[in-house]
């Protein structure tokens, strides 16, 4: 062997292991969920696993629970990446300015960011519980209506998943957002100011249009992740009352590991994989085309 093949040789080893992990916990389980999601696989039935074809699929394009639950992830998806970007855009806008006490605001600012979902869940659900939750106080105290247990209310529920995605993940948005935004030159402010633009027109003209790229981004990492929203969903409300806060993850978790009918649950999650994959391409696609 000479020693170009040699060098390349010893290059690879180096990166053998990490690959053999990456193929055992990431290759392995998408190629079984594959093979698995054209099979009846109950494990209920042992006996009657067989190749059945397309027949989950259709199984599940008739299923109303599935077809109910898509489109609630996907109205849930885009109220909350929507207010997020909304509150994240006009916070980011503030904090570019320079104040007093900006840089304490901006270190507080992430801290939700350090709770992990599940926490965020249980936390949300203990502030709206009915007996012990502070929210259930305060509006008792000011004598504002509400139902007596608002996490057993289908619209009060999905409300408060609302508020709990809102409240967890607008940092991230104000983060992407602000370095957008001070990564922007001075001199095109200076020169709106000189020709008399208002500070609307400065937003509305320069800030948001050289954002869009910025924007962007931050709305495909958003729209991914929260269209795959599970544990925060999972420990505040369980999916319930009934089924009104549940999500496509939620369903197949169920699908998959309390009515163990894996077939079912794999082709779910392949459905679910090719709509992410089909945004992310026509996302992409949009955000390089904002470049030109």
């Amino acid at each position: 062997m000479n020693k170009k093949g040699e060098y390349f040789l010893n290059k690879f080893s180096f990166i053998l292991p990490a690959l053999f992990f990456i193929g055992a916990v990431v290759l392995v389980p998408i190629v079984l969920s594959i093979f698995n999601s054209f099979r009846n696989y109950k494990l209920t039935e042992p006996n009657n696993i067989g190749f059945i074809g397309f027949e989950n699929y259709l199984e599940i394009l008739k299923d109303k629970i599935f077809l109910e639950t898509l489109f609630r992830t996907i109205e849930l998806t885009i109220v909350v990446v929507a207010i997020e970007l909304i509150v994240g855009l006009v916070i980011a806008i503030i904090l570019s300015k320079g104040f007093k006490g900006n840089g304490i605001i901006r270190s507080l600012i992430i801290l939700p960011l350090a709770v992990t979902p599940i926490v965020n869940g249980l936390n949300m659900r203990l502030l709206f519980d009915a007996r012990i939750g502070v929210v259930s106080y305060f509006f008792n105290l000011l004598n504002i209506p509400i139902p007596e247990a608002m996490l057993a209310n289908p619209k009060w529920a999905f409300g408060i998943v609302i508020i709990a995605d809102v409240w967890k993940w607008t940092p991230f948005m104000v983060i992407i957002i602000l370095a957008g935004i001070l990564g922007q030159p001075r001199e095109i402010y200076e020169a709106a100011l000189v020709d008399g633009a208002s500070m609307f027109k400065l937003y509305t003209k320069i800030t948001i249009p050289l954002l869009k790229r910025v924007l962007g981004v931050a709305l495909l990492i958003r729209i991914t992740d929260a269209f795959r929203m599970f544990d925060q969903v999972y420990s505040l409300t369980g999916g319930g009352p009934g089924t009104s806060t549940e999500t496509l993850t939620i369903h197949i978790y169920k699908e998959g590991f309390r009515y163990l009918n894996a077939g079912s649950a794999s082709s779910m999650s392949l459905i679910m994989s090719v709509i992410l994959i089909t945004f992310v391409l026509i996302m992409v696609k949009k955000i390089s085309l904002l470049g030109d």
